[in-house]
């Protein structure tokens, strides 16, 4: 049988297991097979927060009559036309990142499956899927069904459920028998550009195709996830959430299949997402694609954050190129952390030329994001350590406790200023030859790294770190951070180089740093727009005084400097604090371009 612990190492947990051919160098590459992480520190806190929303409450409570709602069509729900969308998720998130005590799922996925249609579909039994038929109503349906066969997929994984299995390849069996018809280009044409109801509602079933493949081992379901994937056309104003998640079973399937080709089509396709205007300066993307230019309110969504984080992931692992980690770390650090609600949802956020506003109904997608984004944690608890041989690489500094093929580790991340930070790691088990490796962040100026208080692989001038590690040793490594302002035009300015009065973003270390108005009201005092200017310090310090610590907030890294306010006179003070500690609040303005002047 096939565990929850094996399978999620491989294929599904971190979307890719295999390198395509062998990077330079490298005599062999594996899967570290029954690792395991445990979050701590502020992952474990957003964690268990996201846990808490979905298993304890909060409003809407996720009742068992509350998830099925949308395969038993009763009672009415919104989005209850997206059959299988709501309760599919549910089940994947949480029987891949379930909470202390278990999730509980059993009965729930037992009456799920009570409500699956003789044809193998849940929901609408009316609707007839021939090419002059197919519409919006059948996107719908489609989407959740896809979302579902996922949820059921995983949860077989996790338990070994025979039953659970059957109806998976009924629903699959029924989604495959409709591929023809609605992969007719007439339908595609009309579909295109239709949004959360377009063709890409068709195009990502090819995700849980390959997972079932890797589950089943027949390779028919292989065959129908690359016909449906290749459906996928330009990006245009397709819903973004769509479109990344069948990005990201290209992914799966080209590494499924050892598909060199595949992979380089979507490392193309990635190319083309991040030079475009449609990237957002925190990292992710927004709801949907070509939004900067249809004249409305540009909002992002944390089920496309989570997307682009997951397959910057996987092409990661799959190319072995430190590009995708790096963007990879820069949405989870900036954009999917601060998209978590203090609720524990995930959802929407407005942006306008200033920053980031709350939106009129909140933005807590209790439908999708809510349980997408927390989805997206399993996938980086999975890409924490990556083993290499006798190598174990450190590919994010995040809190954790990891074990796996002979090693245990206790890491642990600290700021010890805006313009320092420190990674700990205490090996608890090694087997004999094993070391750790360290990237170097690109928004680090110098990585030093130590062993028992002595230097370690001094002599590297570049690429990772490493060093021997045993049982007992700690292993420390130091960053002093970069600094610098980003433009609009996306061009990088190094604070020593800010001459006059300069507009941009403030990133200091893997932070990008804002003034919000739940902290610092009177900043937004107006008018403030385009009118207030910040002053940077010649050393950027924490306050004197600093504030108490939270799990989302770290004094620590907050910046202590003055401001002149374009409606009265005087400098005035104002604490910088990254954009991530708006979990810890609820929503507000947040003030992200800012005029700088050196002070």
């Amino acid at each position: 049988m096939v565990t929850r612990r094996t399978f999620t190492q491989g294929l599904v947990g971190a979307g890719a297991g295999l390198v395509l051919g062998p990077r330079p160098g490298e005599s062999s590459v594996s899967r570290a097979g029954a690792a395991e992480a445990v979050p701590a520190g502020e992952l474990g806190a957003r964690v268990t927060l996201g846990a808490e929303r979905m298993t304890r409450g909060g409003v809407p409570a996720f009742t068992r009559e509350f998830i099925l709602a949308d395969v038993a069509l009763d009672p009415p729900r919104r989005f209850n036309e997206y059959s299988g969308d709501l309760s599919g998720r549910y089940v994947e998130a949480l029987s891949l990142l379930p909470p202390p005590g278990g999730a509980g799922l059993d009965a729930l996925v037992h009456d799920i499956l009570g409500h699956q249609l003789p044809d193998g579909r849940f929901g609408d039994p009316d609707l007839r899927y021939t090419a002059a038929e197919i519409g919006g109503q059948h996107m719908a349906q489609l989407w959740g069904n896809g979302r579902l066969l996922l949820g059921l997929v995983q949860y077989h994984a996790s338990t070994g459920d025979e039953r659970t299995l059957a109806a998976a390849r009924r629903l699959a069996d029924f989604l495959t028998g409709i591929r023809a018809q609605t992969s007719d280009p007439a339908v595609v044409g009309r579909l295109l550009d239709q949004g959360a109801m377009g063709i890409i509602c068709f195009t990502q079933l090819n995700e849980p195709l390959v997972l079932l493949a890797a589950l089943t081992g027949e390779s028919r379901y292989l065959d129908e996830a690359r016909r449906i994937g290749a459906t996928l056309g330009a990006r245009g104003v397709q819903h973004a959430h769509g479109y990344l998640t069948t990005a990201r079973g290209m992914v799966a399937l080209a590494t499924a299949t050892r598909d060199a080709a595949l992979l380089e089509r979507v490392e193309t396709l990635y190319a083309d997402l991040v030079a475009s205007p449609d990237l957002l300066y925190l990292g992710g993307f927004p709801e949907f694609f070509g939004g900067k230019e249809n004249g409305k309110p540009l909002r992002d969504e944390g089920c496309a954050i989570a997307d682009f984080l997951r397959l910057s992931l996987m092409l990661h692992r799959a190319t072995g190129k430190t590009g995708y980690l790096e963007r990879a770390e820069r949405c989870l650090l900036n954009h999917l952390y601060f998209n978590q609600f203090s609720t524990g949802d995930f959802g929407h956020r407005v942006f306008f030329e200033d920053g980031i506003a709350p939106t009129e109904s909140v933005g807590r997608a209790w439908w999708c994001c809510t349980m997408h984004g927390y989805r997206a944690y399993r996938h980086v608890l999975d890409s924490l350590v990556r083993r290499e041989g006798s190598v174990a690489h450190v590919d994010l500094y995040q809190d954790f406790d990891w074990s796996g093929d002979g090693l245990e580790i206790a890491g642990r991340y600290r700021a010890d200023s805006p313009l320092r930070s420190r990674f700990t790691v205490d090996v608890k088990k090694a087997a004999r030859g094993m070391s750790l490796a360290f990237r170097r962040p690109s928004w680090a100026a110098t990585v030093k790294v130590t062993r028992a208080a002595a230097p370690a692989s001094a002599d590297q001038a570049e690429g990772p770190l490493t060093a021997p590690v045993a049982a007992g040793d700690r292993v420390e490594v130091t960053f002093e951070h970069r600094a610098w302002l980003e433009t609009r035009d996306r061009r990088t300015v190094a604070l020593d180089d800010v001459d006059g009065e300069s507009e941009g973003l403030l990133f200091v270390g893997p932070w990008l740093y804002a003034i919000d108005e739940g902290t610092e009201p009177l900043f937004f005092g107006e008018p403030w727009k385009r009118a207030n200017v910040v002053l940077l310090p010649e050393v950027l310090r924490a306050p004197a005084e600093p504030v108490e610590r939270t799990p989302f907030a770290d004094p620590a890294r907050h910046i202590e400097t003055r401001y002149v306010h374009g409606g009265f006179p005087g400098e005035h003070p104002v604490t910088l604090r990254p954009v991530a500690e708006q979990t810890g609040q609820e929503p507000g303005t947040v003030a992200t371009w800012i005029t700088w002047r050196r002070g």
